[in-house]
């Protein structure tokens, strides 16, 4: 499944920041072209090879960068 997300109606500064903080924390392949298209909007797979710890990580990452950035 993908879930396509944006941070802050689009963002980029905001996205950006949020693409490092998650790659520091191993998070890769966020920003990726979807059919909705490349620049406001991330991406998280959530193929079957990952965990449900990956995805919880994944959501609680969201929810802190959401709070420190509304």
């Amino acid at each position: 499944m993908n879930s396509p997300f944006n941070i802050k109606g689009g963002n980029s500064e905001l996205t950006d920041q949020f693409l490092i903080e998650s790659r520091e924390l191993g998070m890769v392949g966020l920003r990726t072209l979807t059919p909705f298209g490349v620049g406001d909007y991330l991406r998280a797979s959530l193929y079957n090879d990952v965990t449900e710890q990956q995805a919880t990580s994944l959501a609680v990452f969201m929810q802190r960068f959401a709070h420190d950035n509304s």
